[in-house]
């Protein structure tokens, strides 16, 4: 027993040391990527300022505006990165019937700081399958009160009433307390 035992740490340990190495690799030339594009984008920039693109007809230009662009480390490129993949499966995942990102925007316009924070924070619980949409809705619900655009989303759709049917023998149970 104790020898498996050992023999699984040694894997693991194998396991993560490759891991790192290859994380390390992957990282480096992430890097070495980010910093030749950079270069690139400023020899780019200087030709096209030594070397203006006149059309005909056109008069050339005594004076060329160049648009500096402010070169970014790779550690803020890495997060503005992994921001826009975030935000684009939230996107991508949508909100629950009838709420649309536009509507929620309008609505926070209208909306209390707090109420804002209330409805972020169901949507996030939502989306990381902490809570049914049904309780989204309802929580969002709660603030149309206080916003038209909301009022307006939800007086837009039908009032759903669950119903409950009953048994047969719930059925033989009700005719009989009526006969008697």
């Amino acid at each position: 027993m104790l020898h498996v035992q050992m023999v699984r740490n040694s894997k693991q340990m194998r396991t993560s040391a490759i891991f790192l190495e290859l994380h390390g690799q992957v990282q480096e030339g992430l890097r070495r990527r980010h910093e030749r594009d950079a270069k690139e984008q400023k020899v780019s920039a200087d030709i096209a300022a030594q070397h203006p693109i006149c059309f005909p007809g056109e008069e050339v230009l005594a004076q060329v505006t160049v648009v500096e662009k402010r070169v970014v480390s790779f550690e803020e490129k890495m997060k503005a990165d992994a921001l826009e993949a975030k935000a684009h499966m939230e996107a991508s995942r949508g909100l629950p019937e009838p709420l649309t990102q536009r509507s929620l925007n309008q609505a926070f316009a209208q909306l209390p700081e707090g109420a804002q924070a209330s409805i972020e924070a169901c949507i996030r619980c939502w989306r990381e399958n902490k809570l049914a949409a049904s309780d989204v809705i309802s929580q969002v619900k709660s603030f149309s009160g206080s916003s038209a655009v909301l009022r307006g989303l939800f007086a837009a759709q039908p009032e759903r009433v669950d119903l409950e049917v009953a048994t047969p023998a719930q059925m033989r149970e009700l005719q009989r307390l009526t006969v008697a």
